[in-house]
Order: structure tokens, then C-alpha cells, then sequence
């Protein structure tokens, strides 16, 4: 190892440990602070610089001097912390402790590499030591239910994923249920980050951020959540404002999904549903103009994590995937288009899967499957007016059906005019126009 790199790993394991200690200095009477993480971390990195440590290579028989060094730091600093005598009870635990061990570690990994992994580690060690409070509050505010929901969510996809077989079965041979589960872990963990959110923001959450957080766990149980509460409350403005916000959200969500499930249909998808996403972040703005400027309470959020639903997706994701490869095997791009619209009433995500994944493999043209998922998102759109009517009554009608009407303009004349740079052609494989 040269001296440059002797010197760059050094000062990496130095910042790094500033930055962790950076937490832990705010701690009133704390064990370790900024001087002491940081040390911990030059620590871990000139114990494995010593012990002969290098990136790529085995551990050696130095291994002994870091586990001598890792062992001394800990008694330091388990010996510190008994010096200090009882802490209350709002201060009981070992989080300084097991932090310094992390740290530590941190450090070696700064010499042994790869440096990302330390700097990642690093990194979400500091968000989880700041955190503490809102980690509290949303644990706090969540429910027995919710509790059970996440668990049993976890457990399943912990235990069910490595099992799953990964290859294709079924006519088209696109049911691949390893994948197909890979997806449902997917939307249910995007949906489950905005759910935590919500929970921990509580009524300090503004109308906006309801409605972007409603649109990123679900945009169709936002709306019935909303409608309801116009209906209840009188509020239609804050409640159109909240459906027109989730719908806007909606488009950087499927965004997110191809950009995850298959990156090479974002140079075709990309900026046509860009452009719709605009359109209806511009009405979400009108309606939000239009809405009082006072705090509202905000209703609860149901848990996206609950089994059965993720279950149901995963169902209903199949089905989709045999649909469309048998509409674009039998019907072509106008049966890919009339799946996509039937689907879309009632489900997006996973008409916006089906169509990345089956544009992946090569079974749906780019720029049929892009248009498929505008398609869906009309008639999403048209379910979303449905509820409106139907659970928000008249008054909300008037508020945001003209809103949907524009938007819905909007995305026909994408898909009516926006040009097709390659031939909407499906491989030698495929069906037929």
C-alpha cells in the first residue's frame, strides 16, 4: 500500500468519525463525543494498516493486532461508562457503545475496503444516532395492528424469497415468482417509507405533504380517504388539493418503478410522462391555490404492509403479466393498449411492472409499453372520478372533475402526438400489429 493511499484511508476513517461523533457530542454527558469517534475510527484503520490489511486480500495472521485493538477500544470504553456511575432511566442503553464498535469497524473498512461500503455504513449510523426521536414517535404512534402488519410482511419476505424458484413458468413462461415477488417487496417498501412518514409527521404534517405522501402510498386510498372526509367535514378544497397533489405524485412514482425494473425504457418513457407529471403538478397547484390557508387535521394512512394486500398484488400482477404477453401475442399493441385500460382501472403499479418487465425481456415494444402505462393512468384517473363523485358528493365534484378533465386532455394528446423515434415493432418472437 502506498503512502498516498496509507494517507487517503486515514483521513477517510478520520471523517468518517467526525461525522459520527458529530451526533454523539450533542449527547449531555456522553461516554464519547466528536474528538473520541474520531479516534475510534483512525483507531480501526491504523490497526488493520499494521496488522498488513490491503483491499482484495484475504485476512491474514495480522487479523489478531485489529481483534486486540477492537478489544481494548471496547473495555475503554465500557470502563468510561462505569466510571460515570447510574444514568436515569431516559438515558439507559449501549447505543454510544455498540456505536464505537461500528465505528471501529468503520474504520478497518476504510483500509480494507471497498471504501464505499465504509462511507455507506458510516452514513446511516449517523442518520440512525440523529433519528432517535422521530424512530420513537413513529413507534409510538403506530398501532397493534400495524405493528403485526410490518412484522408478519417481513417475516414472509424474509422467508418466502430465497425459496422462490427463478425462472419462468406459465404459457408465456413470464411468471417468474421469485421476480413477480421481488416486485411486490418493491411497491409495498416504496408505499411502507411514505407510510412512516406520515405516521411520524402526525397533524404536524401540511396539506402538501399529505398529498405527496398519498400519493406515494397509494393515490386510489388517498382519494376515498379524502372524499369521505369532504363529505364528513366540508372541507372540499383541502381535500381536492390532497387528490390532486397524490395524483401528481403518482407520476414520479411510476417513474421510480421503471427506472428500478427496467432503466432502458426511461430513454423513451422519460420525458412524455415527465411532461403529463407537469401538467398535473400545475393543476395540483390550482387547487391548492384555491384551498383555505389554515392547518387541517389529516386522517390516518392505512398500513401498506398488511399481508393480504401484498398478497393480492402479487395475484393480481400475475394475472396482468399473462394478459398482456397474451394480448400482445394474439392482438398485438392494440390489446397491450386495451389490457393496460382494463387494468389500469383498478391497479397501476402493476400495470407499470407488467409492462417494464415484459419491455425488458423483449416481449412489449419501448414505446407500446410506455403507452400502455399512460393508458392505465387515464383510467386510474377515471376510477379516482368515480370515487370522487361517488363518496365526495357534489361540492367536491366541482372542484377537482375539471382538474381530471385536463389532465386526462393532457395525456391523450401525448399519446396522440408524441413521435415514435423506432418503429412500434415487437421482436420476431412477438405479435403482429
Amino acid at each position: 500500500m502506498s503512502a498516498q493511499d496509507t494517507l487517503l484511508n486515514l483521513g477517510l476513517a478520520l471523517g468518517l468519525g467526525l461525522l459520527i461523533g458529530l451526533d454523539r457530542e450533542r449527547v449531555p454527558n456522553n461516554v464519547a463525543g466528536l474528538r473520541t469517534f474520531a479516534c475510534i475510527a483512525v483507531a480501526g484503520a491504523l490497526s488493520a494498516i499494521v496488522a498488513g490489511m490491503q483491499p482484495d486480500v484475504g485476512v491474514g495472521q495480522g487479523v489478531w493486532i485489529v481483534a486486540a485493538a477492537l478489544l481494548a477500544t471496547t473495555a475503554l470504553v465500557v470502563t468510561a461508562r462505569v466510571g460515570q456511575g447510574d444514568r436515569p432511566p431516559e438515558r439507559a442503553g449501549v447505543t454510544t457503545e455498540v456505536a464505537t464498535v461500528v465505528t471501529f469497524l468503520v474504520g478497518v473498512l476504510c483500509v480494507t475496503g471497498p471504501r464505499a461500503a465504509a462511507v455507506v455504513v458510516a452514513g446511516a449510523l449517523y442518520v440512525l444516532l440523529h433519528a432517535k426521536q422521530p424512530m420513537r414517535r413513529f413507534v409510538r404512534a403506530l398501532k397493534a395492528k400495524d405493528l403485526t402488519a410490518i412484522a408478519q410482511f417481513v417475516l414472509v419476505g424474509l422467508v418466502i424469497l430465497p425459496v422462490l424458484p427463478d425462472q419462468g413458468f406459465g404459457p408465456y413462461e413470464v411468471l417468474n415468482p421469485r421476480r413477480i415477488w421481488w416486485m411486490v417487496l418493491l411497491v409495498v417498501s416504496l408505499s411502507l417509507g411514505a407510510y412512516v412518514v406520515y405516521t411520524i409527521g402526525g397533524a404536524r404534517i401540511g396539506t402538501p405533504v399529505a398529498g405527496i405522501l398519498g400519493g406515494l402510498i397509494s393515490t386510489t386510498a388517498t382519494t376515498v380517504t379524502h372524499s369521505r372526509l369532504a363529505r364528513q367535514s366540508g372541507r372540499e378544497a383541502t381535500s381536492a388539493a390532497v387528490i390532486m397533489l397524490a395524483s401528481a405524485v403518482l407520476y414520479v412514482r411510476l417513474l421510480v418503478l421503471l427506472a428500478v425494473v427496467a432503466p432502458t425504457i426511461l430513454r423513451v418513457a422519460a420525458v412524455p410522462i415527465a411532461i403529463i407529471g407537469v401538467a398535473a403538478g400545475a393543476l395540483a397547484l390550482v387547487a391548492w391555490m384555491r384551498m383555505p390557508k389554515r392547518r387541517s387535521s389529516l386522517p390516518d394512512q392505512r398500513n401498506p404492509a398488511q399481508l393480504l394486500s401484498a398478497l393480492s398484488f402479487g395475484a393480481i400482477y400475475a394475472v396482468i403479466l399473462l394478459a398482456v404477453a397474451f394480448a400482445q401475442e394474439h392482438l398485438g399493441s392494440a390489446g397491450v393498449y386495451a389490457t393496460a385500460a382494463i387494468g389500469g382501472l383498478a391497479d397501476l403499479d402493476a400495470i407499470t411492472l407488467s409492462n417494464a418487465q415484459l419491455s425488458a425481456s423483449g416481449n412489449v415494444a419501448a414505446s407500446t409499453a410506455w403507452r400502455a402505462i399512460v393508458v392505465a393512468s387515464i383510467a386510474n384517473g377515471l376510477t379516482k372520478v368515480v370515487i370522487v363523485i361517488a363518496l365526495g358528493g357534489r361540492p367536491l365534484a366541482r372542484r377537482t372533475v375539471p382538474l381530471f378533465a385536463i389532465l386526462f386532455a393532457v395525456s391523450l394528446a401525448v399519446l396522440l402526438l408524441w413521435p415514435d423515434p423506432t418503429a412500434d415493432a415487437v421482436p420476431a418472437d412477438g405479435g403482429a400489429d
